[in-house]
């Protein structure tokens, strides 16, 4: 009787350590019984940023920043007028940059300075001043600057009437000689091309100042 019970007890052991050993035996990557994910199973799903609870994982927060999709990262005007600043000797006085332009008031004025103007005009370079527009991504070139200290000229933009502000940009640009021709040539044939737009060299631009038209 004795050899008997003790051998059931024997028999039981060994089933509650074969039971203990197939637990260990799971898979990793492959759901439990209970429906707990392994932690691999953790691991695809932050890989994946597939979050039940809709929480972007790491990865997806990292995609959403290079794809230019957070709003947060529209930079201000401010912040585009310092990029753009690339030359210290050559400078848009006025307008003010990122301020509104009401072109309903008539003309307004702009002013700039070069300060290397004699040696770069030595060196075949010419200056104009030129209004690019944001959206068409295209400019129209206003005048030539004749000296360093660039004297006030008026430009006269057409009313805004889109119910949108018009961003514009007013560039300062040092152009080779066939360049300043073409600009030339441009102005003296608008009356009858209807003064299209004209492609922007970004490397001709030395000085860039943002504005709006309301």
């Amino acid at each position: 009787m004795q050899k008997q019970l003790f051998g059931a007890v024997l028999t039981s052991t060994f089933l509650l350590v074969a039971s203990c050993g197939d637990e260990k035996k799971i898979p990793k990557g492959v759901d439990d019984p209970m429906g707990t994910p392994s932690s691999l199973g953790e691991m695809r799903l932050q890989d994946n940023g597939d979050d039940p609870m809709g929480t972007p994982s790491s990865l997806g927060e990292i995609k959403l920043q290079d794809n230019g999709d957070d709003p947060m990262d529209t930079p201000s005007c401010e912040m585009r007028l310092q990029a753009n600043g690339k030359f210290t000797e050559y400078a848009i006085i006025s307008p003010s940059p990122c301020t509104d332009i009401d072109t309903k008031k008539g003309p307004f004025t702009v002013t700039c300075k070069i300060e290397n103007f004699t040696q770069d005009k030595a060196d075949g370079k010419s200056f104009w001043i030129s209004i690019e527009d944001v959206k068409q991504a295209k400019h129209w070139p206003k005048f030539p600057v004749e000296d360093e200290q660039c004297p006030p000229n008026s430009i006269q933009e057409g009313i805004n009437d889109s119910g949108d502000k018009r961003e514009i940009n007013i560039l300062l640009l040092r152009i080779d000689h066939d360049t300043d021709q073409k600009f030339h040539r441009w102005m003296e044939e608008g009356h009858r091309t209807g003064y299209p737009g004209l492609p922007l060299n970004q490397s001709d631009i030395v000085a860039t100042v943002p504005i709006f038209i309301p």
